[in-house]
């Protein structure tokens, strides 16, 4: 499983999202960041509106679900697990 993270340089959400992945998770799915300005085709692919959007995707590339917004450690890992 991995994390497409869609953000943007421009994104003060983005940064904030930023910041708190690599501070505190400790977990061992992948995440990918996706600059949208710079990967325009991918956001499009995935039909994200806004950012910063997580999309979680199972080993075989499938979209398994997403969430759009700043989160907390805890709601970041929430949403790995599917709570």
């Amino acid at each position: 499983m991995k994390v497409l993270k869609f953000s943007a340089s421009w994104c003060g959400p983005c940064k904030m999202l930023a910041t708190t992945l690599e501070k505190y998770y400790k977990g061992d799915v992948a995440i990918e960041d996706v600059d949208i300005d710079q990967n325009q085709e991918l956001a499009i692919k995935y039909g994200v509106r806004s950012v910063p959007t997580c999309v979680l995707l199972n080993d075989e590339g499938a979209e398994v679900r997403r969430k759009s917004g700043v989160m907390m450690i805890d709601e970041f890992e929430k949403f790995i697990k599917g709570e």
